[in-house]
């Protein structure tokens, strides 16, 4: 289920959409405005894992904090390629039979 909305962005980070659209990194501006609140979702729940778990064993050391880094940093680049293949899916299941990509 999906709630359309409105919302209002600066004219340079919509036109930064726009072209992401326009070179194929993107389907429309809410499908990318929706990947990229859905990262930013994940990435705040990893945060509340980290403090979590801080609360629980103390503060991370500079090496176990190096970790989490990597694995933000891996999560971030999973989520982009899952978002590419869901896109590269839909763009297949839209076109018609016999239609050339």
């Amino acid at each position: 289920m999906t709630k359309k909305i409105g919302i209002s962005l600066p004219d340079d980070l919509h036109a930064w959409i726009v072209g992401e659209i326009e070179d194929g990194r993107a389907d429309s501006v809410s499908g990318l405005i929706a990947d990229a609140l859905e990262a930013l979702r994940g990435q705040d729940a990893l945060e509340q894992l980290v403090s979590g778990m801080e609360e629980e064993i103390g503060e991370l050391g500079p090496e176990e904090r190096a970790d989490v880094d990597a694995w933000m940093e891996e999560a971030g680049r999973a989520a982009e390629e899952a978002r590419r293949r869901r896109e590269s899916r839909e763009r297949e299941s839209s076109r018609r039979p016999g239609e050339a990509a």
